[in-house]
Protein backbone atom coordinates (compact mmCIF):
# COMPACT_ATOMS: atom_id res chain seq x y z
CA UNK A 1 0.00 0.00 0.00
CA UNK A 2 2.72 2.37 1.01
CA UNK A 3 4.26 2.12 -2.26
CA UNK A 4 1.17 1.97 -4.08
CA UNK A 5 1.00 5.57 -2.64
CA UNK A 6 4.97 6.46 -3.35
CA UNK A 7 4.55 5.73 -7.03
CA UNK A 8 0.92 7.86 -7.32
CA UNK A 9 2.43 10.69 -5.22
CA UNK A 10 5.78 10.51 -7.77
CA UNK A 11 3.19 10.46 -11.06
CA UNK A 12 1.54 14.05 -9.39
CA UNK A 13 5.09 15.89 -8.69
CA UNK A 14 6.28 14.63 -12.28
CA UNK A 15 2.63 15.27 -14.05
CA UNK A 16 2.89 19.24 -12.59
CA UNK A 17 6.58 19.69 -13.62
CA UNK A 18 5.94 18.88 -17.08
CA UNK A 19 3.14 21.33 -17.61
CA UNK A 20 3.88 24.56 -19.27
CA UNK A 21 2.38 27.86 -18.58
CA UNK A 22 1.63 30.34 -20.80
CA UNK A 23 1.50 34.09 -19.32
CA UNK A 24 -1.78 35.46 -19.51
CA UNK A 25 -2.29 38.96 -18.97
CA UNK A 26 -5.00 38.94 -17.25
CA UNK A 27 -4.80 36.98 -14.24
CA UNK A 28 -2.76 37.50 -11.85
CA UNK A 29 0.36 37.00 -12.75
CA UNK A 30 1.69 33.64 -11.29
CA UNK A 31 5.71 32.69 -13.66
CA UNK A 32 7.73 31.70 -11.17
CA UNK A 33 11.51 32.37 -12.93
CA UNK A 34 12.53 29.12 -15.11
CA UNK A 35 14.99 26.87 -14.41
CA UNK A 36 16.73 27.12 -18.37
CA UNK A 37 17.73 30.86 -16.90
CA UNK A 38 19.88 31.34 -14.29
CA UNK A 39 19.83 34.43 -12.57
CA UNK A 40 21.79 36.81 -10.12
CA UNK A 41 20.61 36.93 -6.33
CA UNK A 42 19.15 40.77 -7.13
CA UNK A 43 17.36 40.22 -10.01
CA UNK A 44 15.87 36.99 -7.95
CA UNK A 45 14.73 39.79 -5.29
CA UNK A 46 13.31 42.26 -8.33
CA UNK A 47 11.27 39.48 -9.78
CA UNK A 48 9.77 38.30 -6.33
CA UNK A 49 8.62 42.27 -5.45
CA UNK A 50 7.47 42.67 -9.32
CA UNK A 51 5.30 39.64 -8.79
CA UNK A 52 4.38 40.89 -5.46
CA UNK A 53 3.46 43.91 -6.11
CA UNK A 54 1.92 43.61 -10.26
CA UNK A 55 -0.37 41.15 -8.53
CA UNK A 56 -2.75 43.64 -6.80
CA UNK A 57 -3.56 44.97 -10.43
CA UNK A 58 -6.51 42.75 -12.05
CA UNK A 59 -4.48 43.32 -15.62
CA UNK A 60 -0.75 43.12 -15.59
CA UNK A 61 -1.40 45.63 -18.42
CA UNK A 62 -2.34 48.61 -16.37
CA UNK A 63 0.77 47.81 -13.66
CA UNK A 64 2.42 50.84 -12.94
CA UNK A 65 5.60 50.57 -10.40
CA UNK A 66 5.25 52.37 -7.34
CA UNK A 67 7.61 55.11 -6.73
CA UNK A 68 8.94 52.46 -3.56
CA UNK A 69 9.79 50.27 -6.18
CA UNK A 70 11.67 52.33 -8.32
CA UNK A 71 13.68 54.04 -5.56
CA UNK A 72 14.49 50.53 -4.02
CA UNK A 73 15.65 49.50 -7.43
CA UNK A 74 17.20 52.63 -8.74
CA UNK A 75 15.22 52.29 -11.74
CA UNK A 76 14.76 54.66 -14.54
CA UNK A 77 11.58 56.14 -16.00
CA UNK A 78 11.72 57.35 -19.85
CA UNK A 79 8.34 58.82 -20.59
CA UNK A 80 5.77 56.38 -20.08
CA UNK A 81 8.29 53.13 -19.03
CA UNK A 82 10.03 52.17 -15.99
CA UNK A 83 13.20 51.16 -17.36
CA UNK A 84 15.43 48.14 -15.87
CA UNK A 85 19.10 47.47 -16.46
CA UNK A 86 20.21 44.17 -17.25
CA UNK A 87 23.08 42.08 -18.40
CA UNK A 88 22.24 39.35 -20.58
CA UNK A 89 24.11 35.95 -21.35
CA UNK A 90 22.63 34.51 -24.81
CA UNK A 91 23.83 32.09 -27.11
CA UNK A 92 25.47 32.66 -30.20
CA UNK A 93 21.35 32.04 -32.15
CA UNK A 94 19.75 35.03 -29.94
CA UNK A 95 17.25 36.75 -32.05
CA UNK A 96 17.93 40.54 -30.93
CA UNK A 97 14.26 40.92 -32.99
CA UNK A 98 12.59 39.38 -29.65
CA UNK A 99 13.96 42.45 -27.75
CA UNK A 100 12.92 45.22 -30.43
CA UNK A 101 9.43 43.71 -30.43
CA UNK A 102 9.15 44.70 -26.87
CA UNK A 103 11.25 48.46 -26.64
CA UNK A 104 14.36 47.44 -25.11
CA UNK A 105 17.57 48.80 -25.80
CA UNK A 106 20.49 47.05 -26.49
CA UNK A 107 24.41 47.12 -27.06
CA UNK A 108 26.80 44.49 -27.12
CA UNK A 109 29.46 44.06 -24.59
CA UNK A 110 30.86 40.91 -26.26
CA UNK A 111 29.65 38.17 -28.47
CA UNK A 112 27.74 36.39 -25.76
CA UNK A 113 27.06 39.46 -22.97
CA UNK A 114 24.67 42.20 -23.85
CA UNK A 115 23.52 45.33 -21.95
CA UNK A 116 19.75 45.61 -22.00
CA UNK A 117 17.59 48.56 -20.70
CA UNK A 118 14.52 46.42 -20.45
CA UNK A 119 11.07 48.01 -19.67
CA UNK A 120 9.52 46.62 -16.77
CA UNK A 121 5.94 45.62 -17.85
CA UNK A 122 7.63 43.37 -19.90
CA UNK A 123 9.96 41.34 -17.74
CA UNK A 124 7.30 38.21 -17.85
CA UNK A 125 8.02 38.45 -21.41
CA UNK A 126 12.14 38.59 -20.77
CA UNK A 127 11.65 35.05 -19.01
CA UNK A 128 9.75 33.27 -22.36
CA UNK A 129 12.80 34.42 -24.60
CA UNK A 130 14.74 31.56 -26.40
CA UNK A 131 18.83 31.66 -26.27
CA UNK A 132 18.95 33.34 -22.89
CA UNK A 133 21.26 31.48 -20.41
CA UNK A 134 21.54 34.45 -17.29
CA UNK A 135 19.68 37.14 -16.37
CA UNK A 136 22.00 39.62 -13.81
CA UNK A 137 20.51 42.67 -12.74
CA UNK A 138 22.56 45.97 -13.76
CA UNK A 139 23.26 47.95 -9.79
CA UNK A 140 24.70 51.05 -10.06
CA UNK A 141 27.72 51.70 -8.62
CA UNK A 142 28.14 54.90 -6.04
CA UNK A 143 31.79 56.26 -5.14
CA UNK A 144 31.81 57.44 -2.04
CA UNK A 145 34.48 59.41 -1.13
CA UNK A 146 35.63 60.06 2.40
Amino acid sequence: MRNFLGIILSLVILASCASVKKIDYQMPLQVSLVKQIKTNNTFRMLWFDYITEANQYQSIKNYTPSEKFIAHYSLVKEKKNVIVPLLLQIDKDFDYKQLDNLGASYSKTSDEIISVRFPVKYLPSLLQMKNVSYIEYQNNVELRLY
